[in-house]
């Protein structure tokens, strides 16, 4: 058996390969057990106290540094979107097939791939702004850095770097460019951290 090297950096489980998957098994574990405890409670709770255990218990695992490790093969994701369906599913009061869709838009849960948007999307708009620490300065290039011809809004938008593997495809270096072009494009430039915020988060329902 091939053991990989394994190192926790601020509660974040790396490997030597960046698969994520000893962070994801990790987090999944620790939802697992808020699961049985929202799942035990359902009874005698209202909806609303279910929720407030949601977002005490589970939200801040789905959260913390998702924008590092959230950008990945569905398969490796696919604990995660599952055990979020089950919580919405307790929360809501229906049985463990009833469909999810119209549970997370009527709870206004977002959904494991929209907290990653929303995520990305802060991250973006505060680099955009100037708002990250010195370290974080040339990070990104802007399109009209490397093309020496202008088109519309080339100097707003990001340029996007060729991958040649699925690391870097799945880094923030390339699905920061991506997001951030396609929200421009959409919703142009907000005015504060909030209403970007909100834009995006909207646009994930």
């Amino acid at each position: 058996m091939i053991h990989t090297k394994e190192v926790t950096f601020l509660g974040v489980i790396l490997d030597e390969n960046l698969s994520w998957k000893s962070h994801i098994s990790h987090i999944a574990g620790k939802i697992s057990k808020s699961v049985g405890i929202i799942g035990r409670s359902s009874p005698c709770l209202t909806m609303l106290a279910l929720k407030t255990l949601y977002y005490s218990l589970v939200y801040h695992y789905f959260q913390y540094f998702i924008i590092v490790w959230g950008s990945k093969y569905p398969t490796n994701l696919n604990r995660l979107i599952l055990l979020q369906k089950r919580i919405i599913r307790i929360v809501n009061k229906k049985p463990f097939d009833a469909h999810t869709d119209p549970l997370f838009r009527d709870s206004k849960f977002l959904k494991f791939a929209d907290i990653y948007s929303l995520h990305l999307g802060k991250f973006m708009y505060s680099y955009n702004n100037n708002l990250l620490p010195p370290s974080f300065s040339n990070f990104l290039l802007r399109t009209n850095q490397v093309h020496s011809y202008n088109t519309r809004g080339s100097s707003n938008r990001f340029y996007i770097t060729f991958c040649r593997t699925n690391i870097r495809k799945f880094s923030i270096i390339y699905q920061g460019p991506v997001f951030f072009n396609k929200i421009c494009s959409v919703f142009g430039n907000s005015l504060s951290l909030y209403s970007f915020q909100s834009k995006t988060s909207n646009s994930s329902h």
